[in-house]
């Protein structure tokens, strides 16, 4: 009996010797602190670190790995190199054409412009006879200026909507008729530049103002101040500022 309980317990200590031994082994029978390390990565995995970009920035890619991420250029600017306005075309850089400021204005003396030398065309304001349309009410004032070297003569003549005699006259769409003699006077201006300055005076002196006038265009000037009267207030009532004399008869003998 005492030899059989001593086998009993022999056998029992081995059996527990062979579980502590298989607590270290893996499924393949290996033990893998037995197994050397050997700093290479694992079967089937590879490494997906890339150099990183400027700055240390990277970008995941494709298939996770990363790529070095996008640089943009620092912008550029132009030192310029100006050429001067011209009446043409204000001031302009030769490299990138950026420009500055506007074209100059002509300066014409003895019939063409100092700066580019092109023809002046535009109808002096002396030797002309010059027309303004101006309305006042239902009455159409018909006011020409005849300007001979300095001096000249202003007459109106006044036009309507009734009559129905005469040939009618056309403005804004209406047809209107010749009625009426507006008034005359005498009139004496200076030039300068584009500036004419006006003094009209009627012939009886029983009513004297001024015109200024400024070219607008090559046959046009348009009135900037007006003080007084000109030749009766229904007359000045009508001329406005900013409105226009036209070229109308070319070239007085």
């Amino acid at each position: 009996m005492k030899k059989l309980f001593t086998l009993i317990l022999a056998l029992v200590m081995v059996v527990s010797l062979c579980a502590c031994g298989d607590k270290n082994t893996t499924a393949d029978g290996t033990n893998p602190s037995e197994t050397p390390s050997t700093g290479a990565p694992t079967e089937g995995k590879t490494d997906t670190t890339q150099p990183s970009g400027e700055g240390g920035a990277t970008q995941p890619s494709e298939g996770g790995a990363t790529t070095p991420a996008p640089t943009t250029p620092a912008p550029t600017t132009c030192s310029h190199s100006w050429k001067d306005a011209t009446c043409f075309a204000p001031k302009t850089c030769t490299k990138c054409n950026a420009t500055e400021g506007s074209a100059l204005d002509h300066s014409y003396e003895n019939g063409s412009c100092t700066k580019c030398g092109e023809e002046d065309t535009r109808v002096p304001f002396s030797d002309h006879v010059w027309q303004m349309d101006a309305l006042n009410g239902n009455q159409l004032y018909r006011i020409n200026l005849d300007c001979y070297k300095g001096i000249g003569m202003v007459n109106v003549s006044i036009w309507s909507e009734n009559g129905q005699t005469g040939d009618p006259y056309q403005f804004e769409g209406k047809n209107y008729y010749e009625n009426g003699f507006g008034g005359e006077a005498e009139l004496s201006y200076t030039e300068n530049g584009d500036t004419i300055n006006l003094n009209v005076t009627t012939y009886d002196g029983s009513a004297s103002g001024t015109l200024t006038l400024k070219r607008a265009n090559a046959t046009q000037y348009t009135v900037t101040a007006i003080t007084g009267t000109i030749v009766s207030a229904n007359i000045t009532s009508a001329i406005q500022v900013g409105s226009a004399f036209t070229v109308f008869v070319l070239n007085i003998e």
